[in-house]
Parts: C-alpha cells; sequence; structure tokens
C-alpha cells in the first residue's frame, strides 16, 4: 500500500498554517489522528500541553478530513525512598539458603 502524505494541527493552540507533515500508511482516520498524537508529542513538544487535545486531520491540500479529540494515557512513575525501619530485613531469605 502507498503512503499518504497528511498534515494535522492542534485545534488548540493551531491552524493550518501551523500544520505538521504526517506520512501514513494507515487506513483509519481514527488510527491517523493517534499518529499524529504521537508525532506531536514526541516531536513538537507535545508532552509539554495539556491533554485531551483537538486534532485536525488535513488532506495533501490542506483541506480539512476530520478532527479527532485524543487523551494521552498516564504513565506511572515509581519513586523510591530508604525505608527507616529496618524490619523489612527480615523477609530476605539468607544468601546461602538457611544452610
Amino acid at each position: 500500500m502507498k503512503g499518504r502524505t497528511l498534515w494535522y494541527y492542534c485545534a488548540e493552540d493551531g491552524s493550518p498554517d501551523d500544520a505538521h507533515l504526517l506520512l501514513t500508511r494507515l487506513a483509519s482516520l481514527g488510527a491517523i489522528a493517534e499518529a499524529a498524537a504521537e508525532d506531536y508529542h514526541a516531536n513538537h513538544d507535545g508532552w509539554e500541553s495539556s491533554w485531551p487535545i483537538t486534532f485536525v486531520i488535513l488532506d495533501e491540500a490542506r483541506k480539512e478530513l476530520a478532527r479527532f479529540l485524543v487523551d494521552r494515557e498516564a504513565v506511572p512513575q515509581f519513586n523510591a525512598t530508604k525505608a527507616s525501619d529496618a524490619s523489612w530485613v527480615d523477609c530476605i531469605p539468607p544468601a546461602n539458603g538457611g544452610a
């Protein structure tokens, strides 16, 4: 399948004049909107934006094809803090298997 040259922009902070190029082989407009969101997040400071964002998908002539509201899922973060209570050591098996 031949790739499509499409464009997109974020309706909240842009216009067709601010459109970003998106090359895709995806067939559904929903999947194209998700690819646009990934591109925006990774390559156009999208991690700094407030999500959800409305993505406007444009054809080769920059005519609007569709609008999609795309949300970003949270990525869990884990933070370790050294425990002040040493009782947790009791749950660690001895290195020599207890023998």
